[in-house]
Parts: C-alpha cells; sequence; structure tokens
C-alpha cells in the first residue's frame, strides 16, 4: 500500500540495565503519514512501525534529504520481544526515482 514516509531512525546500543541485566536494542524504525476519518476525528495520524535491525537502515539511506516520500510498503507480523504479535514493514521501495544526494 501507499504511504508517506516522514522519519526514519535506527538505534543500535547495549548495556547493562541499573537492575544488572545486560540488554541489546536493534532496531530500524519508520514513520508514516495515515489518513483517518470516523466518528473521533479526522485527518493524518503518525504511524511507527519496526522495520527489523539497524542493518535496514543502512538499505533506506539513499532517501536522506528526500522525506517525506511515498512509498510502496508491505506489512506483515512479527513476534516483537515480548512474544506479542507487531504490525511490521516488511518491504519499502519509493514510488518515484529519488534524488541522490
Amino acid at each position: 500500500m501507499k504511504m508517506l514516509v516522514n522519519r526514519i531512525e535506527h538505534t543500535n546500543i547495549q548495556g547493562v540495565s541499573k537492575a544488572g541485566k545486560p540488554y541489546h536494542i536493534d532496531n530500524t524504525m519508520v514513520a508514516v503519514s495515515v489518513p483517518f476519518d470516523n466518528a473521533e476525528g479526522f485527518g493524518v495520524k503518525e504511524m511507527v512501525y519496526p522495520f527489523g535491525d539497524s542493518s535496514n537502515f543502512q538499505t533506506l539511506k539513499h532517501l536522506r534529504g528526500s522525506l517525506p516520500v511515498e512509498c510502496d510498503i508491505q506489512l506483515g507480523a512479527e513476534l516483537n520481544s515480548y512474544g506479542n504479535v507487531d504490525t511490521a514493514i516488511i518491504s519499502i521501495k519509493p514510488t518515484s526515482p529519488v534524488k541522490a544526494l
């Protein structure tokens, strides 16, 4: 489905919590504009979807300087770190050529 991509961020950090437990956060997050219209309101909402680990950020670097940009985005389901099902991005492709910086 076509969505307007507004923001792309990645995180790849590790450390030890105050409780002494090691952690590792490794993800890429993509923020998109989604139109909505219902009894409670209307307009555009921003939704943020995971797109795998931080290595996926590298595959989107060519979009730097071009945002917001319309993309064909395929959504699917994945398990988050707590074992719950989340909606996630499977693939992203710009709908038109993107200028390179």
